[in-house]
């Protein structure tokens, strides 16, 4: 049950209530925990920072979201999602280009913000796996050295950032444009820098990369493209996120942290003071992934 609760922005200072909120829903908050680690609760034109904003009771917070530099509105708000999605997306000023967090939540901030019948690129209830590291397999061809798995080099920068950029064409229903090239060599180029960027090596030949979340000191989240119709990048799933997390990281969490939804045209599209918001969950119950799996077995 919630009660009345004080929604207000967030400011330095409350970076420990989010901290313990978001302890509380590890698995589907490590896209928000990175983001904290990374830029605290402040909104600078920076990479992993936004507006952020929270709902307390009795002192305690109890919801939370932030509306990203890239215009995406996370949110852990098991209750006052609609106020603190709302409120974090007014305060940004940015246009709303999707969602990200638990199903029920991302379906009820969009419903606040207005945004039911505003058409989506990308809307997809997924799956979302957490993995023990103890539990761990290696698959055999890495076990055998026949493939290698290593981290990302000045080398593959290019290649990764094609590689980035078909993804998102494909994931998001995103158009090869400048700046969805700019963006993806960002991306690269981050990851390449905080030594989070993978590549398989199969035979002497670069396949697949994939890129964990090294800022979460418990968790990492661990994701692949690359030839993902070919079924090729599961198998950098694993080393990478052994690689990156050694004994530190006792859980791999596989999935985009629960649901996604994507705006047909989000550069288009200007922050209302009412209503404002989109949404993502991730995992692997998507339509592209269930036609995946009928042509494997097709074969």
């Amino acid at each position: 049950m919630s009660g009345e609760a004080v929604v207000r922005l967030l400011a330095p200072g409350d970076e420990t209530h989010v901290e313990a909120l978001l302890a509380r829903h590890p698995d589907s908050s490590l896209f928000l925990r990175r983001n904290l680690a990374a830029g605290g609760v402040v909104d600078r034109e920076a990479r992993y920072h936004g507006s952020w904003a929270g709902a307390f009771e009795t002192g305690r917070l109890v919801a939370v979201a932030q509306h990203t530099r890239f215009g995406t509105v996370l949110v852990q708000a098991p209750v006052h999602v609609g106020a603190v999605a709302s409120l974090a997306a007014r305060a940004s000023g940015r246009a709303v280009s999707g969602f990200v967090g638990p199903w029920t939540q991302v379906g009820a901030a969009r419903t606040a913000l207005g945004l039911d019948g505003v058409p989506m690129r990308v809307e997809s209830h997924e799956g979302l796996y957490a993995l023990s590291l103890d539990a761990l397999v290696v698959p055999e061809m890495l076990a055998s050295g026949r493939w290698r798995c290593r981290r990302s080099s000045r080398d593959d920068v290019d290649l990764l950032v094609d590689w980035r950029v078909a993804y998102t064409v494909e994931a998001n229903h995103e158009a090869d444009d400048p700046q969805v090239r700019a963006w993806s060599r960002e991306e690269i180029e981050t990851g390449l820098a905080e030594r989070t960027g993978f590549v398989l090596e199969t035979d002497g030949a670069r396949s697949p990369t994939s890129s964990s979340t090294p800022r979460c000191r418990t968790w990492c989240r661990s994701a692949a493209c690359g030839h993902r119709r070919r079924g090729v990048a599961a198998g950098t799933r694993a080393p990478s996120s052994r690689g990156r997390c050694s004994q530190r990281v006792p859980k791999a969490c596989r999935g985009a942290c629960c649901s996604r939804a994507r705006r047909t045209s989000p550069r288009s599209a200007r922050t209302r003071r009412s209503a404002t918001g989109a949404s993502a969950t991730g995992g692997s119950w998507s339509s592209r992934r269930r036609r995946a799996r009928r042509a494997r077995r097709s074969r």
